[in-house]
């Protein structure tokens, strides 16, 4: 394509978009919620798997031990739970490192700790690193099995895990759905905004393939102006999010019962790859409606 056509295909496209304003700024303001929907459930999609992965390290699956169990058999149960499936690490913590770590959330209250050390109330435990602890419920009823071999208590956090699957599932599925719906809306309408700029120039259409224009010399301008509808309903919300990420972080920690959530992806890693991934399915959501105008209502 030439430097020349180029500039004139793109001002062919705005005066078009300036002509049909209202029909622009429809196409636009529908791309735009279609692109902050999607934007909205990546970023809620990607933290929700980024706190499992917090989980994984910090809220992991353990077990306490018999008080009778023997040195043999806590070293034969401890291969047994090494070779599960989805079982990445175990780690035996005896009495002794219990107490201190208990002693350790206490802070300054030593007289406790001294009491405890003539008596210590606490037992041997495995601490079980997972793989993934969407499997956490697999490898729960795999450890109740274990009750006889010595295993007399389980530690787990399935239930928040669940929790954070199920608000991931309900995410993705509402989300899919507006997304869908607003997609198609916002190519309908970008069709007959193109629709209205073929009807005003179908006279010089007609002479300039009169005189030998190519279909797609003819073409260029609306595909120019789709793309730029796109484009810019695309980067409306993307703006909007970046610039309201963080603050809207800081707003959630505002409340004291979200305080131990853990910590949100950074702004910066999370549209490092989101912003890029938005503006494009926003160009070709708009070159796609004039593709599809184009062909319906274009005869060349």
């Amino acid at each position: 394509m030439k430097l020349r056509n180029l500039r004139y295909f793109l001002k062919e496209a705005i005066k078009s978009l300036i002509k049909n304003r209202m029909m622009s700024v429809a196409s636009i303001l529908t791309v735009a919620s279609c692109i902050f929907i999607i934007t909205l459930y990546y970023c809620i999609a990607q933290n929700i798997n980024y706190f499992l992965e917090q989980l994984e390290n910090t809220m992991g699956l353990s077990i306490i031990l018999d008080e009778d169990l023997s040195a043999d058999d806590v070293n034969r149960l401890y291969n047994i739970i090494l070779t599960m499936d989805n079982v990445r690490s175990v780690k035996y913590i005896n009495e002794e490192e219990a107490l201190e770590r208990f002693a350790e959330s206490l802070g300054d209250d030593s007289e406790i700790i001294e009491a405890l050390q003539n008596d210590n109330p606490l037992r041997r435990s495995f601490e079980i690193e997972l793989r993934s602890n969407r499997a956490q419920k697999d490898i729960i009823v795999k450890l109740e099995a274990l009750a006889d071999e010595g295993v007399a208590n389980i530690r787990h956090t399935v239930e928040l895990i669940d929790v954070f699957i199920s608000i991931n599932n309900v995410v993705s599925i509402i989300s899919g759905v507006f997304t869908l719906c607003l997609g198609l809306i916002s190519i309908v309408i970008i069709m007959n905004t193109i629709k209205l700029t073929v009807n005003s120039r179908r006279f010089e259409i007609g002479i300039m393939k009169y005189v030998g224009a190519t279909n797609w010399f003819i073409r260029w301008p609306f595909v120019i102006e789709g793309v730029l509808i796109g484009l810019i309903g695309s980067a409306i919300p993307v703006g909007l999010c970046v610039l309201g990420y963080d603050r809207a972080t800081e707003w959630v920690y505002s409340f004291p019962l979200l305080e131990s959530l853990g910590e949100f992806i950074s702004g910066r890693s999370l549209f490092s790859v989101l912003s890029p991934v938005a503006v494009t399915v926003g160009m070709l959501m708009g070159s796609l409606g004039s593709i599809i105008s184009m062909r319906k209502h274009l005869q060349v």
